[in-house]
Order: C-alpha cells, then structure tokens, then sequence
C-alpha cells in the first residue's frame, strides 16, 4: 500500500511543481510585480491557516483514504479549469488567486489526513523512514518539475503545465483507490464537539514543552527563512537577468538539495541527538540563504540553493518525524495539522511580507 502511495504522490508532486512555476511566471508577466506573487502564495496560505486545525478533528473522525480520494479529485479539477483558461487565452490575475484559493482549502483536508495515515501505513518503527522517503518524492519531484516546467514553459506554454499537472492526480487517485489499510481516524465514533477535540489537542502540545518548542521554531523558520521560493521568479529575472530557463533551474538547484536532505533524514532515522540535527540544519541554511541573497552569479546561486534546499528539508523532515513519534494515535491528526497550519500557512505569510517589501524598496 505504500509503496503504491509513494509512487502516485511522486507523479502528483512533479505536477504540483510544474503548476507552481508555472502560475508564479504567469502572475509576473500579468502584473510584473513581486507584490502579486506573495498575494498568490498567501491566496493558497490562509485556507490552510484557517481550516486546518478542524481539518486535524476530521482526519481524527473518518476514513482518511476516503477523504484523500474526495480531495485529491477536487483539486485535479481545479487544475484542468485553469489549464482551460490558459489554453483558451483567457485567463485573468483573479482567476488564478480564486482558483489558488480553492486549491489550497481542498489541501486543508488533505494534508493532516496524508501524514496522519503514514504510520497507518507503515508502522512508528519505520515512521522517520518513511518521513524521509516521502520527503524524498516530493523533493525528487522538485528537481524535475521545475526543470520540465521551463523547458514546456519556452516551447509550449503555460497552459501544458497546468494540464499535466491536472493529468498527474490520476496517479496518487489510483494509489489511495488500491490502499487496503485500515486507515480510520482513532478518534472516529467518539461522541465529542469540534470545539472539545481542538482543545484536546491543543492541550497537548501546551502541556508537552518539548512539541511546544518544536512548533515555535517551525513557525519562526517558516516566517523568516522559508518565502525565499516566491520571490525567486523576480531574483532570475531581475538580478540574474534571465527568463523560465533561469528560473528553472534555480527551482531545480533549491529541489536537488532538498532531495539530498530528505534521503539524509531517512539515513538518519537512528542519530541520539535529533535536537543538534535540527539546530545544525536551520543554521546551514539561515547562512547559505544569506550567500544567495548578496551574489549575482548563476552558477554560485545555483550551488547555494543547494544548501538552502538541503537544510531545509533535513530540518522540517527531522521535525516531522519526531512530532509523528512523540502524537499519540488519538491526537495525530490533530497535532499535525498544526503542523501543515505552520509548514504551508504560516509560511506564505512571510511570502507577503517580504512581497510587499521587495515592491516598496524595489529589491529582492
């Protein structure tokens, strides 16, 4: 079951790359403002910043499979009605922050429920592997799809970007059809309000110090070090001075380190001293994201991406696991959307502020 989960959600990811750069270059040639692009990050940031903690209660109370199923399929519509509107030549800035906006409620839902059916899956023995490896597929997609997407961007247009990424649903809607595994939320037939369960699972990670602090730092590196990737359509055309190709390939750089992160935190799975791993990490880089804001070189930009993109994923990946081991069975859901609040709602965030900064002082 996972192994076939695995595989769909790598198909899935490289469209979801593709899609991402293509919607980010295609709202730079509509407004050719930055302060556009930290919009359409935070059109996809504030569902989630708003719905996933019931999203947590519900991946608690039903069958995960079936929620990923409705899910998965809604949001394979919404990128074939942009595809259309792009192909058709049609397509305005609103429509792409209103379907960006639905796009992210539908991954409200899906995201607590995907990680908290991994240990359904696999088992907590296994689960930092697992962690790893799921890192893994997305990142391995993060240096494809970016790389494709330039090339289909310069041949063909935006409009095959979105429709692959559309077609690529198919694959993990096959993968969770197959899956035989009980996945039912623990909490599922307790006769408990919305308003109870959220605090219930709040009360957790207040009581526990050590998930307490995990989350805090996730929030402060999602804020400040994480929004980089919006803002790197406006570094390859005005700094570096390239186009999609550029753009591209510093997509590519940033995905070829966090593929290499995320199969070091699978390697990792029995270091002692997780909490050296995850300061190491942030701290790598915090400093090689500072060496890419000051050059202006192609080839040395590429290569410090490599690091930002390898720190990164090292750190949410080791954070992951360790909240997934420490989250009873009853609360993960609950506990980790408040991971998927901080990790794809907070972030955006920072995306709009340093947008915003970059219109009003004119630099990147």
């Amino acid at each position: 079951d996972y192994r076939r989960l695995w595989v769909g959600s790598l198909v899935s990811h490289i469209g979801s790359w593709m899609q991402l750069i293509g919607s980010g270059w295609l709202v730079l040639q509509l407004t050719n403002s930055p302060f556009w692009l930290g919009v359409e990050a935070f059109a996809a940031a504030a569902p989630i910043l708003v719905l996933s903690l019931p999203a947590g209660v519900l991946a608690d109370r039903v069958d995960r499979r079936r929620l990923l199923l409705i899910a998965q399929s809604c949001v394979g519509a919404l990128a074939l009605i942009l595809a259309v509107l792009a192909g058709l030549g049609v397509v305005r800035l609103w429509h792409i922050l209103l379907l960006t906006a639905l796009t992210g409620t539908v991954m409200a839902f899906t995201m607590p429920a995907w990680q908290a059916m991994v240990p359904d899956l696999v088992g907590k023995e296994r689960l930092m592997n697992a962690v790893g490896l799921n890192s893994a597929a997305y990142n391995g997609a993060a240096v494809v799809g970016p790389a494709l997407a330039g090339l289909i961007l310069g041949a063909f247009g935006v409009a095959v970007c979105f429709a692959l990424n559309a077609a690529s649903y198919l694959a993990v809607i096959v993968a969770v059809w197959l899956i035989r595994t009980d996945c039912t939320g623990a909490d599922c037939g307790r006769n408990v309000t919305v308003v109870d369960s959220l605090r219930e699972g709040l009360g957790f990670i207040g009581r526990r110090r050590l998930v307490f602090a995990l989350f805090a730092l996730a929030a402060v590196v999602s804020v400040t070090a994480r929004p980089y990737l919006q803002l790197l359509p406006v570094f390859a055309r005005d700094i570096l001075a390239g186009g999609p190709r550029t753009y591209g390939a510093l997509m590519a750089a940033n995905g070829a380190g966090a593929l290499a992160g995320s199969l070091l935190t699978a390697a990792l799975h029995r270091v002692p001293r997780k909490g050296l791993l995850l300061l190491c990490s942030a701290a790598a880089c915090c400093l090689a994201l500072g060496g890419f804001a000051l050059t202006t070189s192609r080839p040395l930009a590429c290569a410090l991406l490599v690091l930002v993109g390898g720190g990164a994923t090292l750190y949410m990946g080791a954070t992951n696991s360790v909240l997934q081991q420490l989250a009873p069975d009853d609360v993960r859901g609950r506990v980790m959307s408040v991971w998927s609040m901080i990790g794809a709602g907070v972030m955006p965030l920072g995306s709009l502020l340093l947008g915003t900064l970059a219109s009003l002082t004119g630099r990147v």
